[in-house]
């Protein structure tokens, strides 16, 4: 008789303990994006003229539950801009970016705290060890991740810096660019990354300053529509180019210094048997030390990059 009821006590203990277990993983799963706005603390909004989200609510112009995205729009085109990654203890990774300056905060049984985990300290230093960076005058565009879970970094729109979100880490990705680069290495490596059907891939070889203005602003930061768009073409039907990344079959690149129109092509077939000549357009920054007086000093290298597309 003692031997069954203290089975019993175990069983209903073991069922007490994975009910509240589940009942706090429910209860975090349940917070969206507008719940967590609502419980950011006061150097979440520094860079803004509030310093509660009750303040600032007024100004939310976007609130997307389904990509944990939300945005605040004042004066001037400035904007908040917030969204959240899922861990898998429960609980949310939370990142914040204003008028240049982005911060990140841990979510944990109903509290937010300002954090540097999770790759986010080695992510400031890259920003701060850019070869677009100068001690004088920095401007840095972070772009929340309204789609997808990657992350950009421009600085001073002269160098773009790509962190992926892979186990619960944000890891960087630096394929491209390197020193002494040639317009046969951009273009080749750029159908590389086409095959591979990996948006962030492609999106390194794209002019830093035309990714801002065309994919985060025209595309919404929408990465792969962009990268479908920028190599879009004609063949014997009229304009063509693939619905998604992995709708491309293969890219071959082809060097044709006869061809009298661009030197470097991509030959791109679709998995629905249509293919097209990819012209792509050519452009090099040049990245120069920065005086104190605002002038350039010295040229510290020259970048190849992707900025379009030749139709």
């Amino acid at each position: 008789m003692k031997t069954t009821r203290k089975k019993f006590n175990m069983l209903a203990l073991f069922v007490i303990t994975a009910i509240g277990a589940t009942s706090c993983a429910d209860a975090q799963k349940e917070v969206d994006v507008k719940a967590l706005f609502d419980l950011m603390p006061a150097e979440a909004f520094s860079m803004t003229d509030g310093e509660t989200p009750a303040e600032l609510e007024e100004y939310m112009t976007v609130c997307d539950t389904e990509n944990r995205y939300l945005r605040l729009e004042f004066e001037d085109q400035v904007y908040w801009e917030m969204c959240y990654w899922d861990l898998k203890d429960g609980n949310k990774l939370i990142a914040v970016s204003c008028i240049g300056i982005f911060n990140y905060f841990l979510y944990s049984n109903g509290e937010i705290k300002s954090t540097t985990d999770f790759g986010v300290e080695e992510m400031h230093r890259s920003v701060e060890n850019s070869i677009a960076s100068n001690p004088y005058d920095n401007w840095i565009d972070f772009y929340v991740p309204r789609h997808g879970t990657s992350v950009y970094i421009s600085v001073n729109r002269q160098d773009l810096l790509i962190y992926k979100w892979e186990n619960e880490q944000f890891v960087q990705i630096r394929d491209y660019p390197t020193q002494n680069n040639t317009h046969q290495e951009l273009v080749e490596g750029f159908a590389s990354a086409l095959i591979s059907a990996d948006a962030d891939r492609c999106f390194q070889y794209v002019e830093p300053s035309y990714a801002a203005y065309q994919c985060m602003d025209f595309f919404d930061g929408n990465i792969e529509e962009f990268i479908c768009d920028l190599i879009a073409g004609e063949n014997e039907q009229g304009p063509i180019k693939p619905a998604k990344l992995s709708d491309i079959k293969t890219a071959t690149y082809r060097y044709t210094p006869d061809d009298g129109f661009a030197n470097h092509i991509i030959l791109i077939e679709l998995t629905n048997g249509q293919s097209y000549t990819y012209y792509a357009s050519l452009e090099t920054i040049e990245i120069f030390e920065m005086r104190e007086n605002g002038e350039n000093g010295e040229l510290i290298t020259r970048i190849p990059y992707i900025s379009g597309g030749l139709r």
